[in-house]
């Protein structure tokens, strides 16, 4: 019997509740009767376990609900540590005084491992039910029979699952059992003793584990101190395995570590990869990332504080906090920190740039010196020469030490100042660009550094739209290059007549430059290759009244060329568009003559011909839908226009291979030899495979174009059917006096034409009528071929050879030539019954 109890109401295996004074005498004597049964068979399990029968031992210590703590207190290295002392201490003086309880003789080796493994089955089949009981009731209580106290007592469930799976864990590790021990300690809900399960992982000298218990324990200094005082523990890896789990709390202790790793890779020769995955430590991401090539698809999650890793990094080694900048200065999760830290990145640049550039002027300086006296120096004496040059070996390695040094400082200096330019010119730099003028500006008038950041200065004033002075500033400090390309950047934003003002300006700079018109050959080649290069964005006449006169024409002549092609170019563009738009008004036109042949009268009792429809009807939604159709058949013209093209070009395809088809076969018949008329006939079989491919594209793009002119009309139907199914409207002529017709009548006619322009061999019942409605119509006439022109290609029919419109009805002599013929014209009112000829096969049958 397992009871568990809770705050609220007990829970119990059995019927039977102990504990309950207001149960009867009845109910009392049950009870002690089941407390006597668990009390019996706990002292059998014990004598059990005493004679060495281990398996049945533990099944009655399960099923008599036998204490947990006195089971393991059998064992002394499970339970004689502190945790277990007092149940321990406890059964060893029970023990004492009924020595048939106590632990058997001997109780080493084999004996030993085989309870061992029978409390292990044991404690994990408890375990199983103290987690179900857990989750499902963490206050609840058990009740368990204990052997000392010799009744049954009650227990927390927790402080039971406590005592289960530290002894299970310590009996694991006793064992050695590390793939039980490793996923007991891996469960992130185990409830083990954690001073038991630190004492026994040191106990067993299990390292790995340790370091994971402090890491679950938030203990990571002396994880970490374990890890570096471990010595197949302390690699490089592992410590930044480690350091990459913490977060911006443990940023004090990050620092601890690894600031002797970065000193000591700086230090290496082959560094990449070490200071790689130290960025990936602080940025979070798997490539870094420089401002010259930004991506800002790859995004990594920065969970340290940028400004304080900066600060840190800075104090070690100011090239790889620069670079630490590098990789995070575009990346959107910054939030409000990414001003502050394009600023640093900015300022950081500057700084190395200065201090590389104060570290290359003495150098080169000592240079120029040594050059110097080296020219002063004459020897006369030939033996004097020869001692120099025998001892020109080591002044020449010194030399040449000089020289790879100051070669390496350059080299870096470009490289920083490259890195500045590429960042101030990228679109997402959010730099306070008010602040950088100041101090670029501050620079410009030291004399040290007068022309340090020309090129960056005139970079910002250009972001701040300062363009005329960022563009003198570039030609000022000779960098021509970049203001050509500066030019050409705001012509490619879109923003025209500022790209032709500077592009002026350019030139005018560079004449300015150059002594006041006196152009040198330098001078001139760049004028004129500026001149050349950007011909569409300058004004042509501007251009040659700014040009000096001493420039010949010949010079200028790619340029004049250039320029009157352009504007030719621009001329005729001009004109198609006037005549485009031309043309459109000529069909606004047009459309607006066609519509004022009708007029409408919707009077306030209009209402909708869609049953569905509820809105009010005004004079502008009845003819809504007609001016939609107008304006869709402005493209059919351009559709039907590109597939007639296809067709004729697949025309011309399929004419070409029948001609290579007749020369194969002429080839065929001529030829005698069976390899040669093999191989023709398999070319035919190519070449009759292809056109038959273009037959059938032939044919797709014949029913495309039907399709298409059949939508247009089917629509063009649709509409009118509404217009016509309107109140009182009657069709009137504003121009001029024309017939008056029923609308329906208008619409049918229109109908039966679409309907009627499939070819006659594809009618199957030729005594069918041809109708839309059931309507008789009292007008025959081919009404509205004024306002929708006929095409010239379509069929003619009946004895007046005009088009279908109208009520029709087949001839149903086979042979007749006209076949189709309108009602009217055959003087019919309704249609016939059996079979109907016309007048002149009735008269050949006669």
């Amino acid at each position: 019997m397992i009871t568990l109890s809770t705050a609220d109401t007990p829970i119990t295996r059995q019927s039977s509740v102990i504990n309950e004074p207001s149960r009867n005498n009845q109910k009392l004597s049950e009870i002690e009767l089941w407390t006597e049964y668990y009390r019996v068979g706990t002292m059998d399990a014990f004598q059990l376990f005493h004679k060495q029968q281990f398996e049945q031992a533990f099944v009655e210590f399960n099923d008599f609900l036998t204490d947990p703590a006195d089971v393991i207190s059998l064992f002394a290295p499970l339970s004689a540590d502190v945790w277990l002392t007092k149940s321990y201490n406890e059964l060893n003086t029970f023990v004492k005084q009924h020595r048939h309880f106590a632990e058997p003789n001997d109780f080493v080796g084999v004996k030993f491992e085989s309870a061992l493994h029978e409390l292990q089955r044991y404690l994990t089949d408890l375990r199983r039910i103290f987690q179900t009981v857990f989750r499902r009731s963490p206050d609840s209580w058990l009740e368990v029979q204990s052997l000392v106290r010799n009744q049954l007592i009650l227990k927390p469930v927790r402080d039971l699952l406590i005592i289960v799976e530290t002894a299970l864990l310590k009996s694991y590790l006793i064992d050695n059992n590390n793939i039980l021990a490793n996923a007991l300690l891996r469960n992130q809900d185990n409830c083990c003793l954690p001073s038991e399960v630190e004492k026994e992982l040191k106990k067993h000298h299990r390292r790995q584990e340790l370091v994971s218990f402090y890491e679950k324990q938030n203990r990571h200094s002396e994880a970490l101190e374990l890890i570096t005082n471990t010595e197949t523990l302390s690699t490089r890896e592992n410590i930044l395995n480690y350091l990459s789990k913490l977060d911006d709390n443990q940023l004090t202790l990050i620092f601890k570590y690894i600031e002797p790793m970065i000193k000591s890779a700086l230090e290496e020769k082959n560094n990449e990869n070490i200071l790689h995955d130290i960025l990936i430590l602080f940025v979070g991401e798997s490539t870094p990332i420089s401002p010259s090539s930004m991506d800002m698809s790859n995004i990594g999650t920065i969970k340290l504080n940028p400004i304080e890793v900066y600060g840190f990094l800075k104090d070690i080694n100011q090239d790889f906090a620069i670079k630490y900048l590098e990789t995070i200065c575009l990346k959107p999760e910054l939030g409000s920190k990414q001003r502050d830290i394009h600023n640093r990145l900015v300022y950081a640049y500057c700084d190395r740039i200065k201090q590389l550039s104060n570290e290359f002027k003495p150098m080169i300086k000592a240079k120029q010196q040594k050059v110097k006296s080296d020219q002063q120096q004459i020897y006369e004496d030939n033996d004097v020469i020869a001692t120099q040059s025998s001892l020109s070996g080591p002044s020449s390695s010194v030399s040449s030490d000089n020289y790879s040094a100051i070669s390496s400082i350059k080299k870096q200096k470009t490289e920083y100042e490259n890195k500045l330019k590429f960042f101030l010119l990228n679109q997402n730099c959010q730099c306070d660009c008010d602040k950088l003028e100041a101090y670029f500006l501050q620079e410009q008038n030291d004399a040290s550094n007068e022309h340090l950041f020309s090129l960056h200065y005139a970079i910002v004033l250009g972001k701040l739209g300062r363009h005329e002075l960022a563009l003198e500033t570039f030609v000022k400090n000779g960098f021509y290059t970049d203001a050509e390309r500066y030019c050409e950047t705001i012509y490619s934003n879109g923003n025209l007549q500022l790209a032709h003002d500077l592009y002026r300006r350019l030139i005018e700079f560079y004449l300015k430059k150059s002594n006041d018109g006196n152009l040198n050959e330098n001078s001139l080649k760049t004028i004129l290759r500026i001149v050349n290069n950007a011909s569409e964005r300058l004004d042509p006449v501007q251009t040659l009244e700014i040009l000096p006169g001493l420039l010949k024409l010949n010079n200028l002549k790619d340029f004049i060329e250039h320029a009157l092609q352009t504007c030719s170019t621009n001329k005729r563009s001009s004109q198609l568009e006037r005549n485009l738009l031309f043309l459109k008004l000529l069909r606004t036109q047009s459309n607006r003559i066609s519509s004022e042949n009708h007029s409408f009268i919707i009077d306030a009792d209009s209402t909708c011909a869609r049953t569905e429809c509820t809105q009010p009807f005004t004079a502008t939604q009845a003819v809504m839908d007609f001016d939609e159709f107008i304006e869709s058949l402005e493209s059919l013209p351009i559709d039907l226009s590109r597939n007639l093209r296809l067709l004729r070009e697949l025309d011309d395809k399929s004419l070409s291979l029948k001609s290579e088809c007749s020369t194969i076969a002429t080839k065929y018949q001529q030829t005698k030899s069976h390899d040669e008329k093999y191989n023709l006939i398999q070319i035919l079989n190519d070449l009759q495979s292809r056109r038959l491919l273009h037959a059938n594209e032939k044919i797709t793009l014949a029913n495309q174009a039907y399709e298409m002119v059949e939508k247009h009309i089917r629509r063009l139907d649709d509409v009118l059917e509404e217009l016509a199914a309107q109140p009182q409207i009657n069709t009137t002529s504003n121009r001029k006096k024309k017939r008056t017709i029923s609308t329906n009548d208008d619409i049918n006619s229109n109908k039966k034409r679409r309907k009627l322009d499939k070819p006659l061999n594809q009618v199957q019942n030729k005594t069918s009528i041809k109708k839309k409605d059931q309507q008789e119509l009292t007008k025959v006439e081919p009404v509205g071929l004024d306002l929708f022109p006929i095409d010239p290609y379509e069929p003619r029919y009946c004895i007046c050879n005009q088009v279908s419109f109208g009520r029709m009805i087949a001839c149903d002599n086979p042979h007749c030539q006209i076949e189709w013929f309108h009602f009217a014209c055959v003087k019919l009112e309704e249609e016939p019954k059996g079979k109907w000829f016309c007048e002149k096969c009735r008269s050949i049958s006669n």
